[in-house]
């Protein structure tokens, strides 16, 4: 019976610690609306649009780490990986969906980069899927200027290698399904960047500051 009960507490605190939103923090102590300013998201991008690279950094630390640390602890306290992703993707849901911050929050990636992180120490093989994943994401930044072309690829490209790693069971497939269905979501939070991506409206980066 402890089990469910367990497991559930694990799910809470994982999704309250993903609602401490890094981008709003950070925002917040620096008496700044991201609401009024580039895409008006509550976005790492927005951020470092708005403020520069060192305050982009601080709210990255805390976005990572925040679904991190609930998937590391779920990993040395479960061991089926469903258990161990349940309590990580809660954290993922608290990143977009924070409850201290009515609901309005970050597009999935920095909180799914955290939680990617714990889960490859785990299966060590996981990563393999990072050059794919940096490379695009470095490389479309470069080329387009565009960081929401980069993260959407990006994310892709991390999928497809795991999805391949998974052929020959190197990765159990509960994270393949979850891998799937995470990229599936970062893109759904992106659905205002993939219109103005059509129209031709998206933001660029030009000069960035420190």
């Amino acid at each position: 019976m402890k089990e469910p009960f367990m497991l559930g507490g694990g799910c809470l605190v994982s999704y309250l610690l993903g609602s401490l939103h890094g981008v709003q923090i950070v925002a917040k102590l620096l008496r700044l609306d991201l609401t009024t300013i580039g895409s008006k998201s509550w976005t790492g991008t927005n951020l470092l649009r708005a403020v520069g690279v060192r305050a982009f950094i601080m709210a990255v630390v805390v976005d990572v780490f925040k679904a991190f640390l609930p998937t590391y602890i779920a990993i040395v306290i479960w061991h089926e990986p469903w258990q161990v992703i349940l309590v990580g993707t809660l954290s993922i849901i608290g990143h977009t969906n924070p409850i201290f911050f009515h609901f309005q929050g970050g597009k999935a990636v920095s909180a799914t980069a955290g939680m990617f992180f714990a889960l490859s120490i785990w299966y060590s093989v996981l990563w393999l899927a990072f050059p794919a994943a940096l490379g695009v994401f470095l490389a479309l930044i470069i080329l387009t200027r565009i960081v929401s072309l980069g993260s959407m690829l990006g994310t892709l490209s991390g999928a497809l290698v795991i999805t391949l790693l998974s052929l020959d069971r190197s990765v159990p497939w509960e994270i393949t399904v979850w891998v799937g269905g995470v990229v599936i979501y970062i893109w759904w939070c992106h659905r205002e960047n993939i219109r103005r991506l059509l129209q031709g409206k998206e933001n660029r980066f030009n000069a960035i500051r420190w």
